[in-house]
């Protein structure tokens, strides 16, 4: 029954309950239903705003100035439109429907909207003439609802595409309730491996996990482990991971490793060398507690490294760290949204001077990453 439980971003409430309720069909030698309606996954999160409801809008003349064949707007009043909802407005008539990317002007009153005299004759449209109007709900990402509760894109400029997967692959199942889990014998993603080059962030990505799962993590380091003592090595291994074993209520424990490269390198076969005798054994510790006899559903380990290919391959294929996540270095993109992180509080402080070329800055700054700056 665990194969068949699929995760995946859901884009409304409805498909929620749909899926709940075919699932419970399927469950069969239960007395109740695997998940009730009020205990639905991330309801919290996940509330899509819903279709607005048709409006009645005068047509008048638009006070901007655009062409209308390449920026076709339609203007209105922000007390009549959240643009933070809206991104287009629809005008039905008995022979069409004509669509406009909505902006905001005061000047114009409410419960009109403005379009250009080229609009009004492309469309045919009459200025003065009430007609119904509805808006277009945004479609929001899984990103963009976890950042309405988390705000992680105040501390991390440019990686939507990077947490996508986050989310989807590996901490989507997290939020879900833990009757559901158990009825089902869901299994959780066990691990997480963040690999790129120096300063992309991984260290802060992993904390921003821990922070968003609500957890105060574990974070190893790699002399913290090593120990010349014979066996010691392999018990701080084993210890990491007894918390979260003889843990009554099966709650979240989450390990860090640092540079996983400084604790489990890639096994060698020379046992003779007393080094790698002991990095082998603790590699060995590590796969065996990872997905070994006694398997633990309530541990995620997230590991960055450098370069991947400087660990053991065993550490990377599934039950252990088997979501790879490359930090690329950011692009023009997303070094203006680390530079908008930098300079808010300088601009709310009204500290940034006026003459202050961010787009040339970002030019002049090719390659660089977030720990450059």
């Amino acid at each position: 029954m665990a194969s068949s439980v699929k995760l995946c971003t859901v884009d409304t409430i409805t498909y929620y309950k749909e899926a709940i309720s075919q699932l419970n069909t399927v469950i069969e030698h239960s007395d109740t239903p695997i998940v009730q309606d009020d205990e639905i996954p991330m309801i919290e999160l996940l509330k899509i705003s819903q279709i607005k409801s048709v409006k009645r809008f005068t047509v008048i003349n638009s006070p901007l100035y655009y062409d209308e064949d390449v920026t076709n707007y339609a203007t209105v009043n922000g007390i009549n439109i959240d643009l933070s909802e809206t991104k287009y407005l629809a005008i039905t008539k008995r022979h069409g429907k004509f669509k406009f990317e909505a902006v905001t002007d005061i000047r114009v009153p409410k419960n009109t909207i403005g379009l250009n005299s080229r609009q009004r004759k492309r469309d045919r449209l009459k200025l003065y003439h009430t007609y119904n109007v509805k808006p277009s709900v945004k479609q929001h990402s899984i990103v963009d609802l976890f950042d309405q509760k988390y705000s992680f894109r105040a501390k991390i400029g440019g990686e939507d595409k990077m947490f996508e997967k986050i989310f989807g692959e590996a901490l989507l199942s997290r939020f879900y309730p833990k009757n559901f889990v158990q009825r089902t014998n869901m299994k959780h993603v066990k691990g997480i491996l963040l690999y790129g080059v120096p300063g992309t962030g991984k260290t802060l990505i992993a904390r921003t996990m821990s922070e968003i799962l609500s957890v105060l993590p574990k974070v190893i380091n790699g002399p913290e482990i090593l120990s010349k003592m014979l066996g010691n090595s392999k018990a701080k291994i084993r210890q990491l991971f007894d918390e979260a074993k003889s843990d009554p209520d099966g709650n979240l424990h989450l390990l860090i490793f640092e540079e996983i490269d400084a604790v489990c390198k890639r096994r060698s076969g020379d046992e003779a060398n007393v080094h790698d005798s002991v990095e082998n054994n603790i590699t060995s510790q590590l796969l065996c507690k990872m997905d070994g006899w006694h398997q633990l559903n309530n541990l995620l380990i997230i590991a960055t490294i450098n370069r991947p290919n400087a660990i053991d391959p065993a550490l990377l294929r599934p039950g252990r760290l088997e979501i790879h996540i490359k930090i690329e270095p950011p692009n023009d993109e997303a070094r203006l949204s680390i530079f908008d992180i930098y300079t808010k509080s300088l601009l709310q402080n009204n500290l940034l001077h006026h003459d202050v070329n961010l787009d040339r800055i970002i030019h002049q700054t090719q390659g660089w990453t977030g720990g450059t700056y």
